[in-house]
């Protein structure tokens, strides 16, 4: 029987069972792994990746609330109220914390935790789309179940209307080990609304994210107000640390007031993230707005950049940097 027959699983023969249901018609973006450990099913283990995923669980449902979602969005019209008071800068920092959202699971021998994971995605787009202009999606590299839900991440994104933007796999060199950035097709923006985008990234460990972090969510004057906010999300992290060849639970080498003992993976997550909102914040009470034009445009602009952020002053030329002008 075909895997793309719309017949029931609970109808196939239990051996074509054992592959995966087969793929919705209606999913029309497919991504597999290309890293995957030996054994592991590049098209997917719990998310539909490619046409012949070992996925178990029935994503029709998921399939109908993207539908429903790009529907919704597809008829949003984003402007500004004047009426609608700017917040400082400050302001803007404690609204990003006050609204972060987290969807890493630990239960993932409940079979069906990836639909749950979907479809919360899904609804924390669904939910920001006529309010923020910038969503940031936070993932840790923790082997083959995190870059499946990063694989899903663009699949869903494309589903949705969205188109890539820029697209990079970093090297061991650099903090992020993946990047994505989308744009929102189709949908009405009123000057001085800004389009709606998603960025995603992906760090090589939970000690990258503090440095890259802490300037992403630095506050714009642009994003002071309704429908241009700024939106943060944790969507994938390791369970466990990979120490010495083995997984464990805590790092003794990591460790705070609040855990003299050594910390997990998700408490050392959670500190890193909060370091960097913090130190947004305090900068932010100190020196206002970041500056708003792009450090790599002039020289003039990397060194404002670089004193806003009490960064080593280094020029364009010396970083082989050529301005953007």
């Amino acid at each position: 029987m075909s895997r793309g027959s719309k017949v029931s699983a609970n109808l196939l023969p239990s051996s074509e069972r054992l592959l995966g249901m087969p793929p919705d018609p209606r999913q029309k973006h497919f991504n597999p792994l290309t890293s995957q450990p030996a054994g592991w099913p590049a098209d997917g283990k719990f998310f539909p990746l490619g046409r012949n995923s070992a996925v178990k669980a029935d994503w029709t449902k998921v399939w109908d609330y993207i539908l429903i979602a790009k529907e919704f969005m597809s008829k949003v019209h984003r402007k500004c109220d004047p009426q609608v008071p700017r917040m400082e800068a400050v302001e803007v920092v404690d609204d990003v914390l006050n609204n972060m959202e987290t969807f890493v699971l630990t239960t993932i021998f409940v079979r069906g935790w990836s639909l749950g994971w979907a479809r919360n995605l899904i609804g924390f787009i669904l939910n920001n789309v006529s309010t923020a202009s910038y969503v940031r999606l936070i993932a840790v590299q923790g082997g083959p179940v995190c870059e499946e839900e990063v694989a899903f991440t663009k699949i869903l994104l494309l589903e949705l209307g969205f188109s890539i933007v820029f697209e990079d796999s970093g090297g061991p060199e650099v903090e992020e080990r993946y990047t994505l950035r989308c744009k929102l097709d189709g949908v009405q923006v009123t000057t001085p609304a800004i389009p709606f985008e998603v960025l995603v990234k992906q760090y090589h460990s939970v000690n990258q994210i503090y440095h890259n972090l802490q300037q992403d969510v630095s506050p714009y004057w642009s994003n002071s107000r309704v429908p241009n906010l700024q939106r943060l999300a944790v969507i994938s992290c390791a369970e466990m640390w990979f120490i010495d060849g083995h997984s464990k639970r805590l790092n003794p080498e990591e460790v705070d007031e609040h855990h003299p003992d050594g910390m997990t993976v998700n408490d050392k997550l959670n500190s890193e993230i909060m370091r960097a909102l913090e130190d947004a914040r305090t900068r932010a009470a100190s020196k206002g707005f970041r500056p708003n034009e792009d450090w790599r445009k002039s020289e003039g602009a990397n060194k404002v950049y670089q004193q806003y952020f009490d960064l080593t002053l280094r020029t364009l030329a010396s970083m082989g940097i050529t301005p953007t002008g």
